[in-house]
């Protein structure tokens, strides 16, 4: 089982080498990066290996406006070799914990048409489908909008 925690500035190098391996485009930058590991507005949370000298294996990014009660989920990556062990839900469950406790009560995201494993890891975890954004991806994929209820 993978430690989740929140980022820290040693974690930079990590997060932009995952970001890299992950994404060819639409990138977070290191800038980004920096920033949303300070900001209030923002949880970037990070999946180390404890086993293998604390290695970075994935993040997730939710971010939400300050007067707001939703927040959504903007980035989550998981390196290569790690995918399939249950990271990206592990992330996201405990994204999920401290976004309630921060009082936020809807949880959003878009993901690729396209995206079956995604989209089934975010059903089981009680997404929904609200709409759909046509064309949203760089490379002009469409994108499925969805909603998970954290309180009520």
């Amino acid at each position: 089982m993978s430690l989740i925690r929140p980022a820290r500035p040693s974690d930079l190098d990590a997060l932009c080498l995952l970001e890299q391996r992950s994404f060819s485009g639409e990138r977070l930058s290191r800038a980004r990066f920096r920033h949303w590991i300070e900001a209030d507005n923002g949880l970037l949370l990070v999946a180390v290996e404890p086993g293998r000298g604390g290695e970075l294996l994935g993040y997730a990014l939710s971010l939400w406006r300050r007067q707001g009660r939703s927040a959504r989920l903007y980035s989550i990556a998981i390196a290569p070799e790690a995918r399939g062990r249950g990271l990206g839900r592990q992330l996201l469950e405990a994204a999920v914990r401290r976004l309630r406790r921060l009082g936020r009560e809807r949880y959003t995201l878009e993901v690729a048409r396209r995206n079956k494993v995604a989209i089934a890891l975010y059903e089981g975890m009680g997404f929904g489908v609200f709409g759909e954004y046509p064309g949203y991806y760089e490379d002009g994929q469409d994108a499925l909008r969805m909603c998970k209820r954290l309180k009520g």
